[in-house]
């Protein structure tokens, strides 16, 4: 079974809520959650 979210990690720790496969910027749950690209995880990572 897939998930229904997409599950990624952000650079604080966010989780990002929208849908599997999703184009564009991850993004945190709630209204102005925090949103990134992949390239903004924490240098290292």
């Amino acid at each position: 079974m897939e998930p229904v979210f997409c599950g990624r990690i952000g650079p604080d720790n966010e989780v990002c809520m929208d849908i599997t496969g999703h184009p564009g910027f991850h993004s945190a749950a709630g209204i102005g959650g925090l949103c990134w690209g992949d390239g903004d995880g924490e240098a290292g990572s």
